[in-house]
């Protein structure tokens, strides 16, 4: 090897390349580093650390009957609401807190919405799941929830202009804003413009959505189809707080994009949302309890497996041939347990590999037993800590393999397979179904 005098000489043409090749990485570094926009390049131990002391929340004070009166005059903010099962809810805050980025506004976050999976559940705040100080922590920025800003039992009824993606992408009414609801908010929406949507699956980019947050495109647009509140108020979009019917169907690029590992939402948001501290420990005693260990044991290497069925037999053309068979689903558990010794050593013996799934018939769970596999009792969960926690506990455990295998086309899937690969460099493979023959490879 050349010495470094030698190798920083203009005289010889090759290292006159070379030289020229690291200044030019070390240029690229240093503009990087001391760019405005080091976020989005940069990862995260690069960051200043969030200090919650040292910068004061961008509110007036405690919660008020009123939001407005909470909000600083010269900031502005963002939010939507939520309306749609859990992880889709969870996608939706990924896509706000990236937009929040994007528009650099304070993202003001909603509750999460009982649906017909969680059957008697309470709204659910944001922190109550997913622990809020290390997000602020990580992405070096103020996130407010509601009740933050307005209190929770307030009487106060205030009417609000906002967008609606709804109108433009499919062509219906604005999304049902339960949430919003709860925090005696009265909205009137305004489409945004037909072409947002750009793709035949009705997804908008995140950029054009951005636009929305400045005047020129924002007063462009203030004659659109307008649909009046409940209480017949008629208004335009607020320019200080930006808000959204929902922002579920964004997207970077012209594809489903969870499925694939470059996506921005998650690289600078989602893999920085971790569960809070007392839910791992309760996923943490009921996935020992599944090994049979105690509780103050090490959780072993495990692989996880999702298997959806449940409402997916709606689009299943053939419902008795549609799903994947235990069969199937246990080849790529075999090909996740050759990848996992041959790259990284690891030997997962079959009692610790964990299904998770919405079967409920007792044969399918006596074909998993047979498997040698292990799965959650949640009867003490759900009465315990009541109808959200199973689905967060089979999330923190999907999250926390070596390996994971997953449905093709579900949601929960897609955010279970990306925590598990950027938290454990995790093995994970995705299984397809509709008929006996989909997942053959």
């Amino acid at each position: 090897m050349l010495p470094l005098s030698e190798m920083l000489s203009f005289g010889r043409p090759y290292t006159r390349f070379a030289t020229f090749g690291v200044l030019a990485v070390l240029g690229f570094a240093f503009i990087t580093l001391w760019s405005p926009y080091s976020i989005l390049y940069t990862s995260t131990n690069v960051i200043p650390a969030y200090n919650a002391i040292s910068r004061p929340v961008p509110l007036h004070g405690e919660p008020t009957e009123r939001f407005k009166d909470n909000l600083l005059d010269e900031t502005k903010y963002i939010t939507t609401w939520l309306y749609a099962g859990w992880t889709n809810s969870v996608i939706i805050q990924i896509n706000l807190l990236y937009l929040a980025i994007l528009t650099d506004r304070i993202p003001i976050l909603s509750k999460f919405v009982p649906t017909s999976q969680t059957p008697g559940a309470e709204f659910l705040l944001f922190s109550e799941v997913f622990d809020l100080p290390r997000l602020r922590d990580a992405l070096n920025m103020h996130i407010l929830e509601w009740p933050d800003v307005k209190l929770p039992n307030s009487t106060s009824v205030e009417s609000i202009g906002c967008w609606s993606t709804r109108k433009a992408q499919f062509n219906k009414e604005p999304a049902p804003v339960l949430s919003a609801e709860m925090d005696h908010l009265d909205i009137s929406f305004t489409s945004l413009p037909d072409w947002i949507k750009k793709f035949t699956y009705p997804s908008s980019y995140f950029n054009d959505i951005a636009r929305f947050a400045y005047p020129e495109t924002r007063n462009e647009n203030l004659g659109n189809y307008r649909v009046s509140s409940p209480l017949n108020a008629s208004l335009p979009p607020d320019e200080q707080l930006l808000c959204f019917d929902e922002l579920y169907y964004m997207c970077t690029a012209p594809d489903d994009e969870y499925d694939w590992d470059y996506i921005p939402q998650w690289k600078l948001v989602g893999q920085h949302m971790h569960w809070t501290p007392q839910l791992s420990h309760l996923a943490h005693v009921h996935l020992n309890r599944a090994f049979g260990l105690r509780e103050t044991d090490p959780t072993p290497p495990y692989i996880a497996i999702h298997a959806r069925r449940g409402d997916f037999i709606h689009v299943c053309n053939d419902k008795t041939a549609c799903f994947s068979s235990i069969g199937v689903i246990s080849r790529r558990v075999e090909e996740v347990r050759q990848k996992l010794l041959e790259q990284r050593g690891i030997e997962i013996p079959s009692h610790h590999i964990l299904m998770t799934s919405d079967e409920t018939d007792p044969k399918w769970w006596d074909e998993v037993a047979a498997r040698g596999w292990v799965s959650i009792d949640h009867t003490e969960i759900l009465e315990t800590h009541g109808a959200w926690y199973p689905v967060f506990v089979d999330a923190v455990i999907q999250s926390g393999g070596v390996g994971f295998i997953g449905t093709h086309g579900s949601t929960m899937t897609s955010l279970a397979r990306r925590r598990a690969q950027s938290w454990h460099n995790a093995v994970t493979v995705i299984f397809r179904w509709g008929n006996p023959t989909a997942d053959d490879h």
